[in-house]
């Protein structure tokens, strides 16, 4: 459908043309890939409701690909790590070790019970791509005909999961004659869906459940007005944001003439801001309780260690030169959102204040090991 303006996807939700919601990979990737994420929880809102959850089976497999990944790897990193400490340490094994530290898991195990939790909690239904209605030939027709979500770049042949993933929602909407609300940012979804009689593409999660929950809108506005206004509070949110610190994902970066390792050392928040002229989001709504969204800036003190080496040509090893500690400062987006009874009847006292973010690279600019004194 061409692309509408939010009060009338509102009109659509209401009046129950829009009925279904589904996500893309990049979605799930921009959340920290995660399903704990509380964005991504508020689809649990949707379960035993009219409105469909569901997801093709290609996101599912893409979105069990990243989790498997990224599980294997944390694996080998403490595998890694384990060994190093106990040969410099002359430590044996525990007995226990592997089993407590899930270094023996199966990561397969692992991505198919994180889906099957967010299925359960969600209702979500997984649809597979069927030929009913020539849809495995319409891929095709759209790759040579250059149309979206293909496009003319080189790179097209990438698109092909995309295509399965689109005409999958296309036909399920299709027969089920209703629209469903896609949501993902990817140029190729929001090309198709324009051209698409039962597909309507937006952005942001946040904004998709905050059209589903538009009613409640002046509710969280009254209450953000209130709740953020005082230093108070806005010292808990604080703390809050300095307990996620110690989770954040970090990837560092650097420019370097010398090789070298890198490993955050720590992450010290040194200021946070809350944009109160914002309006927050409300993306979560049930007969008690309302949850709303607003985005917040923290500024971050970031330490990193570098570890710079040279390589032997005649031993093929590296040799140690030297470490330093090396420090930016830098703004990073949070998501905060809130839980609060409805009415106000617990006066302004929220039930749940929660912070997340995505993985965060932080950019130490040129470093070297050896510091020039200006």
């Amino acid at each position: 459908m061409p692309k509408l303006p939010k009060d009338q996807l509102e009109r659509a939700i209401a009046i129950g043309d829009i009925s279904a919601i589904s996500i893309d990979t990049e979605v799930f990737i921009r959340k920290g890939k995660t399903f704990d994420h509380p964005v991504i929880c508020s689809l649990t809102q949707f379960k035993d409701s009219d409105i469909d959850v569901v997801i093709a089976d290609v996101v599912a497999r893409e979105i069990e690909a990243h989790l498997r990944e990224d599980a294997a790897k944390t694996q080998s990193d403490l595998k890694k790590a384990l060994r190093d400490h106990n040969k410099r340490w002359r430590r044996e094994n525990s007995e226990n070790e592997c089993a407590n530290f899930l270094i023996c898991a199966d990561p397969i195990e692992f991505c198919e019970k994180e889906l099957s939790g967010f299925k359960q909690n969600t209702g979500c239904e997984v649809l597979s791509l069927s030929n009913a209605n020539g849809e495995l030939e319409r891929v095709f027709d759209l790759y040579f005909s250059q149309e979206p979500p293909f496009g003319t770049s080189k790179n097209k042949k990438s698109e092909f999961p995309d295509a399965f993933a689109l005409l999958t929602l296309e036909a399920f909407a299709a027969r089920n004659q209703k629209q469903l609300l896609c949501v993902s940012s990817d140029k190729g979804w929001l090309d198709f869906a324009e051209q698409s009689n039962h597909l309507v593409c937006v952005e942001e999660l946040e904004d998709a459940l905050t059209m589903f929950n538009a009613a409640n809108q002046n509710l969280a506005e009254i209450f953000a007005g209130e709740w953020l206004t005082s230093n108070e509070r806005i010292k808990f949110v604080k703390k809050v944001v300095e307990k996620h610190l110690d989770f954040l994902d970090i990837y560092i970066r650097a420019d370097s003439d010398v090789p070298f390792n890198a490993e955050p050392s720590s992450a010290d928040l040194r200021d946070l801001d809350i944009d109160t002229t914002i309006k927050p989001q409300v993306i979560e709504v049930n007969e008690k309780l309302i949850t709303f969204f607003i985005k917040v800036e923290a500024s971050v003190y970031f330490e990193a260690t570098f570890d710079f080496y040279v390589r032997s040509r005649v031993e093929k090893n590296h040799i140690e030169l030297v470490s330093q500690e090396e420090y930016v400062e830098m703004q990073v987006p949070y998501d905060l959102t809130i839980t609060v009874d409805r009415p106000f009847n617990t006066g302004l006292d929220p039930r749940i204040v929660d912070v997340s973010t995505g993985p965060i690279d932080v950019d130490f600019g040129q470093v070297g090991p050896f510091r020039v004194e200006v």
